[in-house]
């Protein structure tokens, strides 16, 4: 590490020189473990030219002294702990007298560094009386950083920062990766307002990358390679319900989860572990939160995983109410979530749709909503974006068609892919439109851009599908919007939060062909009303889905969680 740094350690060592008495007291405790044990020769421990001339990166130490050595002889530092001893010396974190790093000191949690937010000037036309954060635990001050991303601030205010580690399912393996996009979109939100992020996620195939877009990514792994596809291309429900097989997986998931959230706890504590699909990840919070005495844990809700329990795995319910009276912040993804949620706690529960956080840039480029729909010549073009299950409600989209083509000349485009596929193709066969029907299967940003560009109406005739799962939120309403489409859905699960019956766009009973059917028909035949309720979805959108507006709470909610943690250790409860 250098003369100077050479210099300090060796002072630490030995107790003398200028900086010994403050260095001998901070290497105390390594240099405990560096002591020879009795009855090892001196001739193991090696032999070590005087301190005047010590060699090199070897062996640091002092003369024999019997007051302070207990007559055991030279003590060498082994290579490993002179790296410790180095970084303390650097002011480093310290390190327990196990060569663990320890947390801060009870008290000495740091501020949350919330960078102030300039909002756009659309976004203070959407959403007037805003433009500030919401307030946040007193204890968490915010900071005034300006306006750099997390990346681009000093060594200081990184060490400062308040870390948050997110516990997910499935996370891109690449920057190109389009799966979560929303999560990303969340966490880079995260970092630019000044906090310290990472994520922990299932490997898959036996890798994943490692850090996507400067954000560290913790992959663990639970199978051999060739097995370790549970998450990612599908949601684990989805893929036990069809291979009922891939539940033998679920205990080395389990397993593996469990040794890296140890292993967080232990080696780099976060501030807050915010975890996603509580069932069965409040497991894994709760370790990395007992490992680390100081982290407060925020569990965030789908809806579909309390369905399922309630439906089909009631022996879990215990577990179900335990992932949410454990955690210290509770969060669910829309109106519907939260009352799901509070049939088991009198605890708030906050809305924070962060899976539809939004940026609050301009309008994307060529994209006005004057010309539709039926605007245009040529047939009105309907579109569908998602996977291809039984959830999203295509094969009551299909039906619908082939009554709007009794009055009007309508297609159909559907972009995704799924195990429902090929039936959802013999469906539009049989009800006679499969050549008005395009199978578009998954395609590239652009593509998709062009896809809502070049639509006249979105559509998402979402279901209960027979897990009892639906659409929690339905995100992909909100890209569609964003792009001037009128929207028509059904009003189940949390899709009612993002379309206003009559307001934001039109709602439909779920699974009612001839309902959705005559939608279709009267947002054709009235653009002008079409297009109204395209501008107040949007003011609604950037008001209430706006990553601003999506970071501000959820800041809100971790300070609430670190307090409520905060007042748990001052009374003396355990994690």
């Amino acid at each position: 590490q250098g003369a100077g740094a050479r210099s300090q350690l060796h002072e630490g060592v030995s107790g003398r020189g200028p900086h010994g008495p403050q260095a001998a007291a901070r290497l105390a405790p390594l240099l405990r473990r560096a002591r020879p044990r009795p009855g090892i020769p001196a001739r193991r421990a090696g032999y070590r030219p005087p301190p005047e001339t010590p060699r090199r990166g070897q062996v640091l130490g002092a003369p024999a002294d019997p007051d302070r050595d207990a007559g055991h002889g030279l003590r060498v530092v082994p290579a490993r702990v002179r790296a410790q001893a180095a970084a303390l010396l650097r002011h480093e974190r310290p390190r327990d007298d196990r060569g663990r790093l320890r947390h801060r000191a009870r008290g000495a949690r740091p501020a949350l560094r919330v960078r102030p937010r300039v909002p756009s000037a659309a976004h203070a036309r959407a959403s007037p009386g805003r433009g500030r954060p919401s307030p946040v635990h007193p204890r968490l001050p915010r900071g005034d950083d300006g306006p750099a991303s997390g990346r681009d601030r000093g060594p200081e205010a990184r060490r400062n920062a308040v870390k948050v580690v997110h516990v997910v399912t499935a996370f891109p393996r690449h920057d190109d990766d389009v799966i979560t996009p929303w999560l990303g979109r969340l966490l880079l939100g995260l970092r630019d307002r000044g906090l310290e992020v990472e994520v922990l996620a299932p490997a898959y195939r036996g890798g994943g990358a490692t850090e996507w877009r400067g954000i560290p990514v913790r992959r663990f792994r639970y199978a051999p390679a060739a097995l370790e596809t549970l998450t990612h291309e599908e949601t684990a429900p989805d893929r036990i319900r069809r291979r009922p097989a891939y539940a033998g997986l679920l205990p080395g998931y389990m397993i593996g989860g469990s040794l890296a959230s140890i292993a967080l706890g232990t080696s780099s504590p976060p501030d807050v572990v915010h975890v996603h699909w509580p069932v069965p990840h409040a497991w894994f919070g709760a370790l990395a939160r007992a490992s680390s005495e100081r982290t407060a844990v925020v569990s965030s809700f789908y809806s579909v995983e309390i369905r399922w329990i309630e439906r089909r795995l009631r022996w879990a319910l215990p577990f179900l109410r335990w992932s949410i009276e454990s955690a210290d912040g509770v969060t669910a993804i829309s109106t519907a979530t939260a009352a799901a949620v509070a049939r088991y706690t009198p605890r708030e529960v906050p809305v924070i749709p962060f899976s539809a956080a939004i940026s609050d840039g301009p309008r994307p480029d060529g994209v006005t909503a004057e010309a539709r729909p039926q605007e245009r010549a040529g047939p009105v073009r309907l579109l569908f974006v998602g996977r291809l299950v039984e959830r999203k409600g295509v094969h009551i989209l299909i039906r619908a068609l082939a009554r709007v083509r009794e009055r009007v000349d309508a297609t159909v485009t559907v972009i995704g892919d799924g195990p429902l596929a090929a039936p959802l193709e013999a469906e539009a066969r049989r009800v006679g439109v499969d050549p008005f029907v395009h199978f578009a299967g998954r395609v590239d940003e652009e593509a998709l851009r062009e896809a809502y560009r070049t639509s006249d109406l979105f559509i998402l005739p979402a279901v209960v599908d027979g897990k009892g799962d639906t659409e929690g939120l339905g995100v992909v309403l909100l890209e569609a919007i964003e792009f001037g489409l009128p929207l028509i859905a059904s009003d189940v699960g949390g899709i009612p939060d993002i379309v206003r019956h009559g307001e934001t766009g039109l709602l439909v009973p779920p699974g009612d062909a001839g309902a959705l059917a005559e939608a279709i028909s009267g947002a054709i035949g009235d653009p002008a009303a079409a297009r109204e309720r395209v501008e107040r979805g949007r003011a609604h959108m950037r008001e209430h889905f706006g990553l601003p507006s999506v970071v501000d709470r959820l800041l809100a909610c971790y300070g609430r969680a670190v307090s409520r943690r905060d007042g748990l250790e001052s009374q003396g409860v355990g994690p």
